[in-house]
């Protein structure tokens, strides 16, 4: 089935779509354009599979991690670099106490899905109107484009408008709460996310009319490119992120215990503080 967005033509086959851009100040043929990608968000119990799963694959590797070279890291997901660029002793703490990461990936889940497991990333804005071979034309290579520069404004190229809708189905949430939000400036709901804090609210509504127009059932919404996978690992990426964070803190923590403990009962012997001394 092919997506059909009114007012715009497929660019990219139910992934971009774009339609003639005309902004005061425009010198060159540009277009509008509309990005749309679904994702599901991985349970707590399946992310912390991902993570140690990850973790374990890092630590069975034979080099530390100070003779990783680029060229072997090259080519590889984000997630298997951050846990290459993690000293061992660091992964390994996590992978022999699974509550650390357990509760970090609980916090991080809660966190970005208020409730909601089920979202539609959006993402607009103005590309320049140029020939692009049929072979090199994907939704990734208008997506750099338009996040590499912010149009503000003036109506210049770049991005324009980042939106999340979320629902606990791949069902749209109802159109009339959504117009409600935006109709009230909300930039950080359950519902509805934007980039921006403040937007323009007339042109926002207009891309909400479009997508609902578009993709007015669930069978419409699961015909849109799924990057679940690519939503996995960049939640992964946060959450280890977060925990290595937490284990470098609480290690930092234990050797300043450490220290002042062996300031008070003196080291190799010698007693550098007299503890009856400070309790008088």
């Amino acid at each position: 089935m092919t997506i059909k967005l009114p007012g715009y033509k497929p660019i990219v086959p139910n992934e971009v779509w774009g339609k003639d851009a005309k902004y005061a100040g425009l010198e060159l043929k540009a277009k509008d354009i509309i990005i749309l990608k679904r994702y599901q968000l991985p349970t707590e119990k399946g992310l912390e599979s991902y993570v140690q799963a990850k973790i374990r694959k890092a630590l069975s590797a034979a080099d530390d991690v100070r003779g990783v070279m680029l060229s072997q890291i090259l080519g590889k997901g984000g997630i298997e670099i951050a846990l290459a660029l993690t000293p061992k002793d660091i992964l390994k703490t996590i992978a022999d106490d699974e509550g650390i990461a357990k509760q970090v990936i609980s916090e991080t889940i809660a966190e970005i899905s208020d409730g909601n497991t089920y979202f539609l990333d959006v993402k607009t804005g103005i590309v320049p109107a140029f020939p692009v071979p049929s072979e090199l034309k994907s939704s990734r290579l208008y997506e750099a484009y338009i996040m590499n520069r912010s149009s503000g404004k003036n109506g210049v190229m770049g991005r324009k408008h980042i939106i999340t809708l979320s629902s606990d189905s791949w069902q749209l949430p109802k159109k009339k709460d959504v117009d409600n939000l935006v109709r009230h400036g909300t930039s950080r709901s359950r519902t509805l996310k934007t980039f921006d804090e403040k937007y323009d609210q007339k042109e926002v509504q207009g891309i909400i009319d479009t997508i609902y127009s578009g993709l007015p059932t669930s069978r419409q919404v699961m015909e849109l490119t799924d990057v679940s996978d690519i939503a996995t690992e960049e939640i992964a990426i946060k959450a280890i992120t977060s925990v290595v964070e937490k284990v470098q803190m609480d290690k930092m923590e234990d050797d300043a215990v450490t220290r002042i403990a062996n300031l008070i009962s003196g080291v190799g012997g010698r007693r550098v503080i007299n503890l009856k001394d400070i309790l008088g």
